[in-house]
């Protein structure tokens, strides 16, 4: 039984195999699953094939190419859920939002206060402050949250945009 068609020429076969099974699979992890890091890493394995084998144009590039775009999206997605950290104007309160801990919802501490939002962390949010005393998450599933600060306690309005408690119960420390 013979796997290469041309034996003499196997380590140009076996890139082509490693660059065409790497490819679909970068595709596929996009198309089917939903989800890609994980089948990114996944789909990195072939393509070494084609770095170890294959030359530089046919091969090694688009490999590289692959390669690239998909450490890019690793590091993308892998950094979307780490707390961000937005300071006040005059830098002495910092509002933070979490992502974990509250069921796929913000969690926002401004100070020594915890807020649990109904903000979905998989829709587009983010926190700007208006003034010192006044910080606004703007979501795009709920609307904005306003965070005053009256008589030293921050106070959120619209109320029904936080849950009383956690849904799940988690530690929520950044």
């Amino acid at each position: 039984m013979q796997f290469f068609k041309d034996p003499k020429n196997w380590r140009n076969e076996l890139a082509a195999i490693g660059l065409s099974a790497g490819t679909v699979m970068f595709f596929l992890s996009f198309l089917v699953l939903g989800n890609p890091t994980i089948w990114l890493l996944v789909a990195c394995v072939p393509l070494l094939l084609p770095l170890l084998f294959g030359s530089w144009l046919k091969m090694k590039v688009p490999a590289l190419l692959i390669l690239s775009i998909s450490i890019w999206i690793i590091v993308l997605e892998t950094t979307r859920f780490n707390p961000i950290k937005v300071a006040s104007p005059d830098k002495q309160t910092a509002a933070i939002l979490l992502v974990k801990g509250n069921n796929n919802c913000y969690t926002v501490i401004i100070g020594e206060q915890t807020f649990y939002t109904a903000a979905s962390i998989y829709h587009n949010a983010r926190g700007v402050w208006k003034g010192n005393d006044l910080f606004v998450l703007e979501s795009s599933d709920i609307g904005p949250t306003e965070f005053r600060r009256e008589n030293g306690l921050w106070r959120a309005t619209p109320e029904e945009h936080l849950h009383r408690m956690p849904l799940k119960a988690k530690e929520t420390n950044p």
